[in-house]
């Protein structure tokens, strides 16, 4: 019954949780650069370049609002994990072939 009730109580949020934080305004200044051109064809075409450069593939592109969509994928395994793993069951395949002799009971 507690619960019930409990559940049917207003939540009230602090004021503070929708605020910025000071240093947000240094962030989005440091993020956001202009450029002097008034080829948006241009920019578009270069920032597309620049993330299939860095491994993105542009998946859809509006250039009447200077929109792109681009993917990565990745795989979970960082590199050289699996030589690693590798080289631990060449190190212990000769620890798990020796076999101890059996133990004989009087």
């Amino acid at each position: 019954m507690s619960n019930l009730l409990i559940g049917c109580v207003a939540q009230t949020q602090p004021a503070e949780l929708l605020q910025l934080a000071p240093e947000s305004a240094a962030h989005r200044a440091m993020q956001t650069r202009l450029f002097e051109t008034k080829d948006g064809t241009e920019l578009l075409s270069a920032a597309a370049a620049v993330l299939q450069d860095l491994g993105f593939q542009v998946e859809e592109s509006v250039r009447e609002v200077g929109f792109l969509r681009a993917t990565k994928e990745r795989s979970a395994r960082e590199y050289g994990q699996d030589l690693t793993r590798f080289f631990v069951f060449l190190l212990s395949a000769p620890l798990i072939l020796v076999q101890q002799p059996p133990i004989v009971m009087p």
